[in-house]
């Protein structure tokens, strides 16, 4: 493992040269570019905000503040894991042909999206200063949460693309698994509407759902995540990373022969 980050390391600018390259394949030909990655969280939050607020009339303050800052998260998890399934099979070329540390693929998709995550806070400017719940000396935590949110993503994004080398139906498992994960992350219900219901028990085994509850303890409520909650953010994200590591480390020298 360690021989593996310090391998990834000494390859740092092609790190930066795929994640570049990612960027800017994303937003080519694009009359918006980069506001696109403004304009769909704020979309989303429309449509959820009309249907459960104004429709269902789902009781929660400040619903719109409380859906974005678990949205945001959400939203870069989701779309890593999208487009890392095919982070071997895409670059087959480069697999192929030049040797360097296969881990570099998905990490490069995982920080490239990472990044776009980064930027799309500007979105939550205007909600910092409309519903007055500007963030507190616990915005110190975000960049661990941040960090160990990366290690989580990165580790699944691992195993998918390793999966999807050898089933190509992995991709739409993938669209469908997000799909069902994402109404079983607490990302719109308030948590009390949930309670003894048979989502509960589930809710509560979704590694998500602690990251949603870390952001939002910092960026929507303004305070310090329990201890106990980032001991448990910490270890979700060293498991996915571990697992990750393992099973990527052992079919990545057949890979080439794979694609």
């Amino acid at each position: 493992m360690l021989e593996t980050v310090g391998e990834v390391l000494r390859y740092k600018e092609l790190v930066k040269n795929l994640v570049e390259r990612d960027l800017k394949v994303k937003y080519k030909s694009s009359v918006l570019g980069f506001f696109w990655s403004l304009l769909n969280p704020l979309l989303m939050l429309v449509v959820y905000t009309l249907a459960f607020q104004v429709v269902l009339k789902v009781p929660q303050e400040d619903f719109a503040f409380y859906f974005i800052v678990a949205y945001l998260p959400w939203s870069f998890f989701a779309q890593s894991l999208a487009l890392s399934v095919g982070a071997v099979v895409d670059n087959a070329g480069l697999v192929k042909k030049v040797y360097f540390p296969r881990e570099i693929l998905p990490l490069s998709l995982v920080l490239s999206n990472f990044v776009q995550f980064l930027l799309t806070f500007i979105v939550l400017i205007p909600f910092f200063v409309y519903f007055h719940r500007m963030p507190g000396p616990s915005v110190v935590v975000l960049p661990l949460v941040m960090v160990l949110h990366i290690a989580f993503t990165l580790g699944i994004a691992m195993i998918l693309a390793t999966v999807y080398v050898h089933f190509r139906d992995t991709r739409h498992f993938v669209e469908i698994l997000l799909s069902i994960w994402f109404w079983l992350t607490p990302i719109i219900y308030p948590l009390d509407k949930i309670q003894g219901t048979v989502v509960e028990p589930l809710m509560m085994l979704n590694p998500m759902a602690l990251f949603v509850f870390g952001y939002r303890a910092i960026l929507f409520e303004g305070r310090m995540p329990e201890p106990l909650l980032l001991l448990q953010i910490a270890g979700v994200s060293a498991l996915s990373l571990l697992a990750g590591a393992q099973v990527f480390g052992r079919f990545k020298m057949r890979f080439a022969e794979a694609i």
